[in-house]
């Protein structure tokens, strides 16, 4: 039997095998309609398919958010929440079948309720957010990575560097507060480092005292505190690269 076949048998038992009066509308057709045929596991699927139809009978509409966590994505999650009064059903970078299943039902229960234009409306807020500076966004130190690394290692002395591999490293953590100043500072990682713990220790301390203001993380248009770990190498080739 394909899943299709599956999918109506489900339907029938949940939404007519019960003495619900006020159960919603036949979903059949609509699962008749979807292509189901790439997501290879069967059996995980339909259970995606038997909890859209639950989230759907309990008045409820959901998704999975599934793609590489950044500011962006988590803006267009939070807006898909806000706006639509969506359920968080879970997600991750990896895109599991039941959760494809689900999310096939609910796109469309989605567009049925909001519009077929539901989920372009949401890009197009996303993109106007971003351009008017209220989009969310990680902590960045002023002129990005780049800058950042010109910064450390342009204020390393030559006496502290060796050759990349024996050159000491330190990892710091960085607390970032809501104005851009370092709130907290703290060394994470010390290697290759032995008698001269403590003048590397300093250098450290002196740079984080140092640095200028970052550009503080956003989140739901409002700035907020994040930590930012910064590896640095105490290598004559990283001075090379990165501050010519």
């Amino acid at each position: 039997m394909d899943i299709r076949a599956w999918l109506v048998i489900i339907l029938v038992v949940m939404l007519y095998g019960c003495n619900n009066t006020n159960a919603p509308q036949n979903l059949s057709p609509l699962i008749d309609s979807i292509s189901f045929e790439e997501v290879g596991d069967t059996i995980a699927c339909r259970r995606g398919i038997e909890d859209a139809v639950k989230d759907y009978q309990a008045g409820e509409l959901g998704l999975y958010f599934y793609g590489l966590p950044n500011p962006e994505f988590n803006t267009r999650v939070r807006l898909m929440i806000e706006e639509y009064g969506l359920k968080l059903k879970g997600g991750g970078d990896i895109v599991e079948p039941a959760g494809k299943c689900y999310n096939k039902v609910m796109y469309e229960l989605i567009e049925q309720k909001y519009g077929k234009n539901a989920f372009e409306r949401i890009d197009t807020k996303v993109d106007s957010l971003y351009k008017l500076g209220l989009g969310d966004r990680d902590v960045k130190f002023k002129g990005g990575d780049e800058g950042l690394m010109k910064y450390i290692y342009c204020s390393l002395a030559d006496s502290l560097l060796k050759e990349d591999s024996e050159a000491p490293l330190v990892v710091i953590s960085l607390v970032i507060d809501e104005q851009g100043e370092i709130e907290e500072s703290e060394i994470l990682v010390r290697r290759n480092i032995w008698k001269d713990e403590a003048l590397y220790d300093e250098k450290v301390e002196q740079l984080v005292e140092k640095m200028p203001r970052w550009i503080p993380a956003f989140q739901n248009k409002a700035a907020i505190k994040q930590r930012y770990t910064v590896p640095i190498k105490f290598s004559r080739k990283s001075k090379k690269n990165n501050c010519g």
